[in-house]
């Protein structure tokens, strides 16, 4: 099956500290020689043997354009954007340090409040604005919960906040027919089990993000890294069971030359569930799957036009420009 790429216009409530990008590509595709590790690039059989959504499904999202990011959560308590800046600890394949220890950051979710949280409020703000969507954070890098999972304790109803936040702003934008997204991280530094990497057994390479195998080949997990899996998939089942209609599905572990790669999360079962779950679910290409869309941060324009063969349609239809 074949896919329209789409520009992604969306109000973000956080910096990036450095220019980064991620598309999928077919290996016939042209990609600049500069920035090809921010290329994922896939075989056709590779491309074809994926899934996708329909052409239908993607066209709302197409005429969108303009949406919400609601980026928020523990980090807000220090006026920190997102979880790189707080996590002291920050595991393989990710690198350095952030700037809170472990010890410290962890209790934060006994100082939660939220004492003026209005969903309804927010919601209406995107409205008024001309927004068409909203996608919220149910769980960044830091591991916390956004909503009542019942998989773990670190989450937002054992705070004193103690209400399912993700809950009030998806009935919130139900309530007045918003299509409705998550952010959900496959990363996760609190996690125990949470292990892509076993860096006894595998080299660190490329600018620091990609570790390759001792023995040759892409790295291999941890040992508790299947049970990590386990527990992911459930937790993805339980956001596509107990929040209504999901238009949206955000993952954030991109490829990004070899970093993070497919099989850490069975990223293709994963993503077939999904579908399952939520037949009209769009989901963006950050499983290291090619998804539905891509999601380039901090640089837009470029399409990629053999994947489709419509680079027309999509100027005509966005009135933007393409790659070639």
């Amino acid at each position: 099956m074949t896919k329209i790429k789409y520009l992604i216009l969306t109000l973000i409530c956080f910096y990036c500290t450095t220019s980064q990008a991620q598309w999928s590509v077919l290996n016939t595709d042209e990609i600049p020689k500069q920035t090809a590790f921010k290329y994922q690039s896939f075989t056709k059989e590779q491309w074809d043997g994926s899934n996708f959504a329909s052409p239908k499904q993607m066209e709302w999202f197409s005429n969108a354009r303009y949406g919400m990011f609601i980026h928020f959560g523990l980090s807000a308590y220090v006026d920190k954007d997102i979880s790189w800046e707080i996590c002291e600890t920050r595991k393989a394949p990710d690198s350095g340090h952030g700037a809170y220890p472990d010890s410290v950051w962890k209790k934060w979710p006994s100082k939660f409040k939220l004492e003026n949280f209005n969903a309804h409020d927010w919601v209406q703000i995107a409205k008024d604005a001309g927004m068409k969507y909203v996608v919220v954070i149910a769980k960044h890098h830091d591991g916390f919960h956004m909503w009542d999972t019942k998989f773990s304790d670190f989450k937002v109803t054992n705070t004193p906040f103690g209400r399912d936040y993700l809950k009030e702003i998806a009935d919130a934008c139900h309530k007045i027919n918003m299509p409705f997204g998550i952010y959900y991280s496959q990363r996760d530094w609190y996690h125990p089990d949470y292990a892509p990497v076993d860096t006894s057994k595998a080299v660190n390479m490329f600018k620091g993000h990609v570790w390759k195998s001792l023995a040759g080949g892409n790295a291999i997990p941890g040992d508790t890294h299947k049970k990590y899996i386990e527990y992911q998939r459930n937790v993805v089942r339980e956001l596509l069971t107990k929040y209504g209609k999901i238009d949206i599905f955000w993952f954030d572990a991109a490829w990004w030359g070899g970093m993070f790669t497919a099989d850490m999360w069975d990223a293709e079962n994963l993503t077939r569930m999904m579908r399952k779950l939520q037949p009209d679910i769009i989901i963006n290409n950050r499983a290291s799957v090619p998804g539905d869309f891509d999601t380039p941060e901090q640089e837009v324009g470029r399409y990629q036009s053999s994947t489709m063969g419509k680079c027309a349609y999509l100027k005509w239809k966005l009135g933007l420009f393409t790659n070639s």
